[in-house]
Parts: structure tokens; C-alpha cells; sequence
């Protein structure tokens, strides 16, 4: 499978090296785009950011994990004893698959975001509470209109196109709690990380 090998190229120290550049990346952005307000802000904001990312991706992945699982007992084709032999293993393998798709997302999209939300004095539970619903509006557009863009003549996609609402909200329900449980955390976590700095000054 295409998965099992970008997995395992990314426990190669090639792609560890590649996953190590993907999270200092955000930080130098980060470091830039706060400017001469980065003396009141500091790294300690994002680095919380982050480490809420991170277990909100592994609350994810394991209620991914349990759930498949589960229902492939449910349906006999997995004897429940076994089940948890195969929960952890298949968490951390959902976990790195999505950093493939989180990592870039956050770089690109929330630290900008979290960076002018903070300079703008606006970064509070309002303002994150709008800034989720917007990008999960606008990655499920994306990801919707994406799959007639790459293949719109292909019979494999003709469920697709003949079910365009239906599958619009699979998208929506798909993304979700990704979005609920990383993008929001990251945020809450910088938040809460600056606020409590007492010498921060924007």
C-alpha cells in the first residue's frame, strides 16, 4: 500500500529529518511575523500550541482506531479479544499519516492566523470559534471540489458526482474532528500560553 510505504520512509532518518524541519519551520515564521512583538510574546505560546495540537491528533487517531475496530467486531470479522492488540498500533499509524496533511496546515494556516489574531488583540474564544467554522467551511470545499478537478471523467468518481451534497457533508463530517480537536486546541493553547505571560505586550 501507498500509505504503508510513506510510513515507513517516514521512520527513516530521512523523513524524520523531514518531519524535524516541518515543526522548526513554524517557528521561524512565527518568530518573523511576530516582529518586534515577539519580545513580549516569545516561543513558549506556540510550543503550547503545538503540544495541544499533538495529543488533540492522538484523541483522534485512537477514536479512529477504536471505532474501526470496534465495528469489525461488531460485524465478526475480528474476534473481540484481539481487538486492543491492534488499537495502539493502528493509532500511531493514523497519527503519522495525518501529520502529513496537520503539520503543513498549521504552519501555513494557523500560525499566520494565531500571529494576526495575537497583534490584533483579538485572539479569544469568539474569534477562534469563527476562525474553526471558517476553515472548515473552506478545507471541505476544497477537498470537495478537489476530487472532480483531479479525475471529473473517471467512473470511479461517478457516486461522487451523481451524490455532490452527500458527499459534500462527508466532508464536513470527516473534518471536523480534526479540526475541533486540533486546529481549536492549537489555538486555545497559544492563547492561554500568552495571556498568562505577564509581560506580554503586542
Amino acid at each position: 500500500m501507498a500509505t504503508d510505504i510513506l510510513i515507513y520512509r517516514m521512520m527513516q532518518p530521512s523523513g524524520l529529518a523531514i518531519l524535524g524541519f516541518a515543526i522548526v519551520i513554524p517557528f521561524i515564521f512565527w518568530r518573523m511575523l511576530l516582529g518586534k512583538s515577539f519580545s513580549g510574546v516569545g516561543f513558549v505560546p506556540l510550543a503550547v500550541g503545538y503540544a495541544s495540537a499533538a495529543l488533540g491528533l492522538l484523541i483522534v487517531a485512537f477514536t479512529s482506531s477504536y471505532f474501526d475496530f470496534s465495528k469489525r467486531v461488531s460485524i465478526g470479522l475480528l474476534q473481540e479479544g484481539v481487538r486492543w492488540s491492534h488499537v495502539p498500533g493502528w493509532t500511531i499509524y493514523l497519527a503519522l499519516l495525518m501529520l502529513v496533511v496537520v503539520l503543513p496546515l498549521l504552519a501555513a494556516v494557523g500560525v499566520p492566523l494565531a500571529v494576526l489574531l495575537i497583534r490584533r488583540r483579538m485572539l479569544n474564544f469568539s474569534s477562534i470559534t469563527g476562525v474553526a467554522i471558517t476553515i472548515w467551511l473552506g478545507l471541505t470545499v476544497v477537498f470537495w471540489m478537489t476530487t472532480f478537478w483531479i479525475s471529473p471523467e473517471s467512473p470511479v468518481y461517478g457516486w461522487h458526482h451523481s451524490h455532490r451534497v452527500q458527499y459534500f457533508v462527508m466532508w464536513l463530517k470527516s473534518l471536523l474532528p480534526g479540526v475541533a480537536l486540533i486546529g481549536v486546541p492549537f489555538l486555545i493553547g497559544i492563547m492561554w500560553a500568552s495571556r498568562s505571560k505577564p509581560s506580554a505586550t503586542y
